[in-house]
C-alpha cells in the first residue's frame, strides 16, 4: 500500500503553523530569533524554488509583490549603511521574512488557504480552551503530574512562567487565570484569534465550510477570546463586530451571524450593567486600563501608560532630532534616542527603527492594496483599525498578520490563477 502525501497541502499547513510561531510560539522561543527567522526564510525560499511561478506574472516578468520585496531589500541595505550598522541584518531579515512567508503561505494554494488557516486556528482554540477550563474542574494536579514528560521552557525565556510542550499540546501551571496557550502572552494569542474571526466573518464565502461549521467556529473563537482576557483583543473584537453590522446587505452571507453578534452584544451589556463588579473581567481587562477612579479617561495608568507614553517620547525625539525619526536608527540605535529602548508600542518601535519615510509609505501602499483588491470599503476600514490596534497594543514592530490582513486580497489576486502551474525545470 502506497501512502501519498499531498505536497501542496502539507507545505501550506507548515507555512501557516510557522507564521503563528511569530507570536512568541514555543518553537520560536526554543530556537531563538536568529535561527527561527533564518529557517523561516529558508522555508520561503524552498517554496519559491518548488513553485517558481510565484516569482513571475503571466508575462514572465517579476510580479509586483516580489518586486516590492526587492525594493525593501535595497532600502534595508541603505539603512544598514546609513545607521552604520545599527539597523542590523537580523532585524532586516526578520521584517522581510514576514512578507515572504505570508506570500508563499497564500500563494501555494490560494483557494484553500483561508479554510486551512481557519481550521488550524480553531484547532488551537479548542485545545487551549480544553486545557484552560480543565484547571477549573480539578485537573491541575494531573497536568502537574504529566508535566515532567513534556519539554519545559523556563520562564526566563519569555514572560509568564514556565511552559510545557512544544507543538500542539502546550500548557503552563503558574498563570491559570488567562489563556495564552503556546504563545508568549495573551495579547499575542488574541491577534491570531481575531485575525481568524475577521476572515470567518468577512471572507466566509471563500471558506470551504458548511454554515453549521461556521457558526460552531464563531462561538468557539468568541469563547477563546473571553478566556484570553486581553484588552487589545476585546477592542479588536468590538471593531470586527461593529463593522460586520455596518456592512451593506449585499456583503452579508446570512443573517445568522448578525443574530449571534447582536445576542453577544446584549449579553455583554447585561453582564456589565448587572453582574460585573470590580473583580470582573470587564473591570480588570478594560475599564481600569482606560478610566481613572473618578470615571475620567486616563491613559496614563496600568498597561495603557506603556502604550501611550512612547508617542510622547517619539514626538519629543522628532522635535530634538528629526532625522532619527524620519530615517530611523535601527534596532541598536534606540538607546541613542529619547525613546531609549524597545517599547511596548510596536508602531513606535517600527517607526524609530525603520523611519517615517519607510513606515508611512508601506502602510499606505498595503492599505491601498486592500481597498483596491478587496473591493469592500467596510472590510478595509475594519482591517486598518485592527492593524492599528495590534500595532499599538503589542511591542512587535510589524505583526506578521498585519501583513496578512492588509495584503491577502492582493496576494490572492496575483496567485490564484496560477495555483496549479508547478515548475520543476
Amino acid at each position: 500500500m502506497t501512502i501519498k502525501i499531498p505536497k501542496i497541502k502539507t507545505l501550506q499547513l507548515l507555512c501557516i503553523y510557522v507564521s503563528m510561531q511569530y507570536y512568541g510560539g514555543r518553537i520560536y522561543t526554543l530556537l531563538g530569533s536568529a535561527i527561527f527567522f533564518s529557517l523561516s526564510l529558508m522555508l520561503s525560499a524552498f517554496v519559491l524554488a518548488f513553485k517558481r511561478k510565484l516569482l513571475f506574472n503571466a508575462n514572465k516578468k517579476i510580479n509586483g509583490y516580489i518586486f516590492g520585496v526587492m525594493v525593501m531589500v535595497v532600502w534595508f541595505a541603505l539603512s544598514i549603511f546609513y545607521t552604520m550598522g545599527n539597523m542590523t541584518v537580523g532585524t532586516s531579515l526578520s521584517i522581510l521574512s514576514r512578507f515572504l512567508l505570508i506570500y508563499v503561505s497564500v500563494g501555494l494554494d490560494p483557494e484553500n488557504f483561508l479554510t486551512r488557516f481557519v481550521k488550524m486556528t480553531v484547532l488551537f482554540a479548542f485545545i487551549s480552551d480544553v486545557i484552560y477550563f480543565s484547571h477549573f474542574v480539578g485537573f491541575t494536579p494531573i497536568w502537574r503530574g504529566i508535566s515532567r514528560i513534556f519539554y519545559r521552557i523556563p520562564s526566563g525565556m519569555y514572560f509568564g512562567g514556565d511552559t510545557y510542550g512544544l507543538f500542539f499540546l502546550v500548557f503552563k501551571l503558574d498563570d491559570l487565570a488567562r489563556n495564552s496557550y503556546m504563545f508568549g502572552e495573551p495579547g499575542e494569542y488574541q491577534m491570531i484569534i481575531n485575525t481568524c474571526l475577521y476572515f470567518l466573518l468577512f471572507e466566509g464565502k471563500s471558506l470551504n465550510l458548511t454554515r453549521k461549521q461556521k457558526m460552531i467556529y464563531l462561538c468557539l473563537l468568541l469563547i477563546t477570546l473571553v478566556t484570553i482576557q486581553s484588552t487589545s483583543g476585546f477592542i479588536s473584537l468590538v471593531v470586527i463586530m461593529g463593522m460586520v453590522l455596518l456592512q451593506p446587505n449585499r456583503f452579508k452571507e446570512n443573517q445568522s451571524v448578525k443574530k449571534v453578534i447582536v445576542l453577544c452584544i446584549c449579553a455583554v451589556l447585561l453582564y456589565v450593567l448587572i453582574f460585573a463588579d470590580e473583580t470582573s473581567i470587564f473591570y480588570q481587562s478594560f475599564y481600569r486600563k482606560i478610566f481613572s477612579a473618578d470615571g475620567q479617561i486616563d491613559l496614563q495608568q496600568g498597561t495603557a501608560t506603556a502604550r501611550s507614553m512612547p508617542y510622547y517620547l517619539m514626538a519629543e525625539n522628532l522635535w530634538q532630532n528629526p532625522l532619527q525619526v524620519i530615517f530611523g536608527v535601527g534596532a541598536n540605535g534606540l538607546a541613542q534616542t529619547v525613546v531609549g529602548r524597545y517599547t511596548a508600542n510596536g508602531l513606535v518601535n517600527f517607526i524609530m527603527m525603520c523611519g517615517l519615510v519607510f513606515v508611512v509609505p508601506l502602510y499606505i501602499l498595503m492599505s491601498a492594496g486592500h481597498f483596491q483588491y478587496g473591493k469592500n470599503p467596510v472590510a478595509t476600514c475594519c482591517v486598518i483599525l485592527i492593524c492599528l490596534n495590534q500595532s499599538v497594543g503589542q511591542p512587535d514592530m510589524l505583526s506578521i498578520y498585519t501583513v496578512l490582513l492588509l495584503l491577502y486580497p492582493y496576494i490572492f489576486q496575483i496567485t490564484h490563477n496560477r495555483k496549479n502551474e508547478l515548475c520543476y525545470e
